[in-house]
């Protein structure tokens, strides 16, 4: 079982990158909320059709566990706070501070 780090950064606002997982491309779109003051995030398969929308990333959960859908990756995707377990994700802590990391179902 491997863990990835995805290509998450804070200085631009609102983003995509693509990227496989586990042999399936998704798109991730990537955006700060500043009256919520958190990122939030969509999942697109390759296509567009968008799986999941306006998912607030947070610190000590499985951010895509929750959700029975086959066709979003299989494995967790979660967030970690390199400086503090505690503090979560600023405007420009995503990718320095803060990384996005995808764990395999095998």
């Amino acid at each position: 079982m491997a863990i990835l780090q995805l290509p998450v950064h804070s200085d631009i606002g609102n983003y995509e990158f693509k990227t496989d997982l586990e042999g399936t491309r998704f798109t991730f779109a990537l955006r700060y909320n500043t009256r919520a003051a958190r990122w939030i995030m969509d999942v697109k398969q390759s296509d567009g059709t968008i799986l999941l929308a306006g998912l607030p990333l947070v610190l000590g959960t499985d951010l895509i566990g929750r959700f029975q859908d086959v066709n979003l990756p299989q494995g967790n995707l979660f967030l970690i706070n390199l400086g503090s377990q505690y503090t979560e994700c600023g405007r420009d802590d995503l990718g320095e501070n803060c990384l996005l990391m995808y764990q395999e179902s095998t």
